[in-house]
């Protein structure tokens, strides 16, 4: 009944919100009355299935043994609730008065390292919380202490003023960790009881993870401030040294002789925009291997007519005029031929 009132006054809640966002969306009137209607009629549907959902848990419950009073508080314990958690406290503290337990649980091992708070007035365990996706909890249902795990290992157990830890967690980086994010929360400054390696490891997690913690012994504290202060320094440090350097690089690349364009770039943009050079109808070797091959037929001719008794001056006529036309008859790829005077 109590876990159905909770249920019910949440999705209560949840419809009243609903209904004040739409009021307060500046909608116009039409636009409002319709969507508030469509909540409306909404919060029914879940209203009514919250009762058949209701109806079938109570069916089931007379049907099943009703647990005890103790029983169904640790259940809610286990679930959560804070109440609940508080009640498996009170349990403890008056079935010690009793004599049940002759010895609390919480101070039953004072050798173990724990965690605590400066202040005098009792705590309960906190509400469980989810400090990571490697802690998951469970709550002692004797004594509603809350056992955290990390990394699927026990790592330390919320026992209202102290958050212990055990012989593995106490050398175990992430279990500090998120022992102390828990204890910062609940203690404000948090008291750090154990040895000196226990104390050591601590303060060592603390400023290696960069953790928003302050500790509650002036001394320890001291010495995280003067750590991460060190911290700082020598990454400071590193990032000088690591600047000199790229400094001196940069000084050695600028001593060296600058690179000069081949020309400047008026004078490159003019050369690219000037008209491609006239090529020569035809070259000179072309042109002298035509001449000599006219020369040497000219002489065939001259030597031919000569052996025909043709006077000179006929030969060198005939010799000409068939010359010139077995050089016009000649391919020449389209080209002019220049002759020579």
């Amino acid at each position: 009944a109590h876990t159905q009132k909770l249920r019910r006054k949440a999705l209560t809640d949840l419809l009243w919100a609903e209904r004040e966002g739409i009021r307060r969306s500046g909608l116009g009137g039409n636009h409002r009355r319709a969507l508030l209607s469509v909540a409306a009629f909404t919060a029914a549907a879940k209203r009514d299935e919250l009762k058949v959902i209701f109806k079938a848990e109570n069916a089931s419950l007379r049907k099943e043994k009703h647990p005890s009073y103790r029983e169904w508080v640790a259940d809610c314990a286990e679930a959560g609730d804070p109440a609940a958690i508080a009640q498996l406290r009170g349990f403890s503290y008056a079935d010690k008065r009793k004599g049940k337990h002759p010895q609390e649980p919480d101070v039953a091992d004072v050798q173990r390292p724990y965690f605590t708070t400066t202040s005098d007035s009792d705590l309960d365990p906190a509400r469980p919380a989810r400090l990571s996706a490697r802690v998951t909890w469970a709550v002692d249902r004797s004594t509603g202490a809350v056992n955290y795990t990390v990394n699927d290992r026990l790592a330390f157990r919320d026992e209202g003023r102290r958050i212990t830890f055990n012989k593995d967690s106490r050398n175990d980086a992430d279990s500090i960790e998120m022992g102390l994010l828990l204890a910062k929360e609940k203690f404000g400054a948090v008291a750090v009881h154990g040895g000196q390696e226990f104390r050591d490891r601590v303060l060592a997690t603390a400023v290696e993870r960069r953790l928003d913690v302050r500790f509650a012994d002036p001394e320890l504290e001291q010495q995280r401030k003067e750590a991460i202060k060190a911290d700082i320094d020598q990454k400071r440090q590193r990032f000088v040294e690591d600047q000199k350097q790229v400094d001196g690089i940069r000084q050695h690349e600028a001593k060296k002789a600058p690179w000069q364009a081949a020309m400047a770039r008026d004078e490159a943009l003019q050369a690219l925009s000037a008209p491609a050079p006239v090529r020569p109808v035809r070259d000179y070797v072309e042109m002298d291997a035509v001449e000599a091959d006219v020369a040497q037929y000219r002489a065939r001719l001259d030597r031919k007519y000569q052996e025909f008794g043709a006077s000179g001056q006929t030969r060198r006529r005939r010799s000409a005029s068939l010359a010139d036309k077995w050089r016009k008859a000649r391919p020449c790829s389209g080209t002019v031929i220049l002759a020579r005077t």
